[in-house]
């Protein structure tokens, strides 16, 4: 696990090189691309959902195909709601339309908390036999649950939090500061 951390040029730094993907992982971008940037995040998260509207559509337009952002997403609290709307991301994405869904979590993320998105979460399910099945196996929980852990263990502060070339980045980055990042990642 990265437990050591070092700062470089007042960077925090991971100092082991680890495997921080994951099959359940959220990609937005080309998978493929070869510069990864890891989003530990939650749609409840007001600068998360910040990120995913204002920042995230620019980047992806701008570098196409040379870039992927790979959401980690941490739960914020021990809800039911807030983990099944995690687990449902994970699933609709492995097997669904995510786009969709994605917007409708920064529309409002109170939405897990309303009878309609309990009976549309129903529908989806009764509609797409893999979404449910991926949605109710105890590993999509798991490896939500290991992403929290993964975020304590890491002793990363808060949402977003995002991970360049083993760089620690926390909070809400503007799409400038995003271009020099990415520019300088693309040439090294």
């Amino acid at each position: 696990m990265f437990t050591k951390r070092e700062k470089k040029s007042g960077v925090e730094v991971l100092s082991t090189d680890i495997e921080l993907r994951n099959e359940n992982d959220i990609i937005f971008g080309n998978p493929k691309a070869e510069l990864s940037v890891i989003v530990f995040g939650n749609y409840s998260c007001k600068f998360c959902s910040k990120f995913f509207k204002e920042v995230l559509p620019v980047l992806l337009k701008e570098y196409k195909d040379g870039i992927k952002f790979v959401l980690k997403p941490v739960p914020f609290s021990d809800t039911k709601e807030e983990m099944d709307a995690l687990q449902m991301a994970v699933s609709v994405f492995k097997y669904g339309n995510y786009e969709s869904f994605h917007e409708l979590l920064l529309k409002d993320s109170n939405v897990i908390y309303d009878k309609n998105y309990q009976e549309y979460i129903l529908e989806i399910m009764n509609l797409n036999q893999a979404i449910a099945d991926n949605f109710l196996d105890d590993e999509t929980r798991l490896y939500i649950e290991r992403n929290r852990s993964l975020f304590k263990d890491l002793k990363l502060k808060g949402t977003p939090t995002f991970i360049v070339d083993h760089k620690i980045l926390s909070g809400y980055l503007d799409i400038k500061k995003f271009e020099e990042i990415i520019n300088n990642s693309l040439k090294d």
